[in-house]
């Protein structure tokens, strides 16, 4: 997406005398990760199951009334659940980070999400203590802003898109342009309180 796009996205989000000094998305188009590894011959069994049950229950019990389409309405769940981690996720998944904005301010690092109604998330210099650009064998580096929003982040032991929960910008092509305004942004705030503390 153009810069000037990205900040017009950002523009109705913006504080009084704030400006954007970056903007990105996380990786685009279709993702594996290592995940997948388990996750897909996981939803290959669940799948596999649940279309076995509902062909059982629509062919094998011809004869058993009311209780067969007992047992197909039972199975559609399963067969819709098996769809949505075998297939259907990677929809999901390309569709929310194509909805997904990284912005640096002067004054915050911000994170815009959502399709239909926008979350954002904003991280002020008192939140990015514990900065990390976590490089990987892949194109897309990610930087981690080492602080959990919520509680439910914070004991989450997975950290890898788009399964666990994750304070930062993800997989993104600038990430160390970010990392290095971020850390600039943190520091600069130190200084200010610093200063202010030895006048007073």
């Amino acid at each position: 997406m153009r810069t000037t796009a990205m900040h017009d996205i950002f523009q109705p989000y913006l504080l009084e005398d704030e400006k954007l000094e970056w903007t990105g998305q996380p990786r685009q188009g279709f993702l594996f990760t290592f995940i997948d590894i388990i996750a897909i011959p996981f939803s290959l069994a669940w799948f596999g199951l649940a279309c076995t049950w509902e062909s059982l229950a629509l062919f094998a019990g011809e004869n058993e009334g009311g209780m067969r389409w007992l047992f197909v309405l039972f199975g559609i769940p399963f067969v819709f659940v098996g769809y949505q981690m075998l297939i259907g996720r990677f929809f999901t998944d390309r569709k929310r980070r194509a909805n997904t904005y990284y912005g640096i301010t002067n004054k915050r690092a911000l994170v815009l999400e959502g399709v239909k109604k926008k979350r954002l998330q904003e991280y002020f210099p008192k939140d990015l203590d514990d900065l990390r650009l976590q490089r990987s064998r892949k194109k897309y580096p990610s930087v981690a802003f080492g602080y959990w929003k919520t509680r439910a982040q914070k004991r989450s032991i997975i950290s890898h898109w788009p399964y666990g929960v994750f304070s930062g910008f993800r997989m993104t092509e600038q990430a160390a342009e970010a990392f290095h305004l971020l850390e600039k942004l943190r520091d600069m705030k130190t200084e200010e309180k610093t200063n202010k503390a030895s006048n007073d």
